[in-house]
């Protein structure tokens, strides 16, 4: 009776030994402990990443400027340009011819024997008057330089008068002798003339100044069709050799400037740039 008592006290002892051993239930909360966070680094926070924006190319801009210069020997005046974006360009020149350009082209015909004396001073002594304008089209290439080449148009519009003895001198190339000179040279003819030209300029801009620019250029003027017209300022016994004789001289001024009017000219001018 003592034994199975004994026996019945160890099994009991033993559950209770087991019960406190065993593990906590899966329902019950565990204690975990973690270290300490550490703590934040000394110094100004890091900068966050901004986004890559790419830079806009430069725009190309309008450019205007207008000034004075001359392109010799063709012209003494004014002189526009405008240069649109990409380099596009056009100018306008509108001038007059001054008596001493007019010497120069002589002197350089003559000399090279396109014409005689007698026909320059027959073309000096036409020109008393005159308006002249250029209008060309061109391109400057590269973007950082002044370099630029123009093709366009000329205009050429002469006005004066002549005597009889001089256009009989500069159609036959033989001066009248000197009773006939004297009395021919009484009577005089308007001349009026139209020269239409082809033009040709390599230049450059320089910036000289803010806003101010100096262009130096090279080119020709090539006369491709001419109009003169002769008029009588007198009247004459007999108005069909009159009519005869200035027929006769305005084909043959025509025929000089289509023929050895091909100048080269030299431009240099200054202006200022508005944009």
């Amino acid at each position: 009776m003592r034994k199975k008592r004994g026996l019945a006290c160890a099994v009991v002892s033993m559950a209770c030994v087991t019960s406190f051993a065993s593990p906590a239930r899966a329902d019950e909360p565990v204690d975990v402990k973690l270290p300490p966070a550490a703590p934040p680094p000394s110094g100004p926070a890091p900068a966050e990443p901004q986004p890559a924006t790419s830079t806009p190319e430069p725009q190309e801009a309008w450019h205007v400027a207008a000034g004075i210069g001359t392109d010799f020997p063709m012209a003494l005046g004014a002189r526009a340009h405008v240069e649109a974006p990409w380099r596009m360009r056009a100018s306008l020149s509108v001038g007059f011819l001054p008596r001493a350009y007019v010497s120069a082209i002589n002197a350089f015909l003559i000399g090279i024997h396109a014409y005689s004396d007698a026909t320059g001073d027959l073309i000096k002594d036409s020109v008393g008057n005159s308006l002249i304008w250029r209008l060309h089209l061109g391109y400057r290439p590269f973007e950082k330089l002044g370099l630029y080449g123009e093709l366009g148009y000329g205009f050429v519009g002469l006005g004066g008068s002549a005597s009889t003895a001089e256009l009989i001198a500069g159609i036959t190339g033989q001066p009248l002798p000197e009773r006939a000179n004297a009395l021919a040279g009484r009577f005089e003819f308007g001349c009026k003339s139209v020269l239409h030209m082809f033009d040709i300029e390599i230049g450059y801009d320089i910036p000289i100044a803010d806003r101010f620019q100096l262009r130096v250029a090279i080119g020709a003027g090539l006369t491709f069709a001419s109009k003169t017209t002769l008029d009588a300022k007198f009247i004459g016994k007999d108005p069909a050799i009159l009519r005869k004789l200035e027929s006769l001289a305005a084909n043959y001024l025509d025929d000089v400037y289509t023929s050895y009017v091909f100048t080269p000219v030299l431009s240099v001018s200054g202006s200022y740039l508005f944009l």
